[in-house]
């Protein structure tokens, strides 16, 4: 049986964001959950040790990508691998992004938000969380289906 906090099927994001060098990167994000309408506004929870972690800290601006089924293949390189300890891990990822605001997104996504940090990171377990606005949307493939956690199950890519 499923643990109960697997039941709900989770979309699949990406978190796009740049080091205070100007180095890209990305990783793999399905804990993010709108928790304001009016005005939108995330919770992203991001896993310690990372680059995206410490990216996140050092800037105001982050991309959150939502991606499609046929983008799972990333997910093994975007999620399983910081670019605290493979720096060569966005090269060639890299030649097949588009460039918004300064962030690099994947044109193959269903969409994108670009997002403005307004907390500090909080503690939260194994992951500190911050709390952001949509400051834009822009959709690129809509009619493309949602990766979600679900799909990567049944395809093994993950437990």
């Amino acid at each position: 049986m499923k643990k109960l906090w697997n039941i709900p099927d989770m979309p699949v994001w990406s978190i796009s964001t740049c080091s205070s060098e100007g180095a890209p990167n990305m990783n793999i994000c399905s804990y993010m959950t709108p928790v304001s309408m009016k005005p939108k506004k995330y919770v992203i929870a991001v896993y310690l040790n990372t680059q995206t972690h410490t990216n996140i800290q050092n800037s105001e601006y982050v991309i959150a990508q939502l991606l499609s089924e046929e983008q799972a293949v990333l997910v093994r390189r975007l999620g399983k691998k910081s670019s605290l300890h493979f720096p060569k891990k966005m090269q060639s990822i890299l030649a097949n992004t588009g460039v918004d605001s300064g962030l690099h997104f994947l044109p193959q996504s269903i969409g994108y938000f670009i997002l403005k940090k307004e907390t500090v990171l909080l503690k939260a377990g194994d992951h500190d969380i911050a709390i952001f606005s949509v400051e834009k949307s822009v959709y690129l493939n809509p009619l493309k289906n949602v990766l979600t956690l679900t799909y990567l199950r049944e395809k093994n890519i993950i437990a």
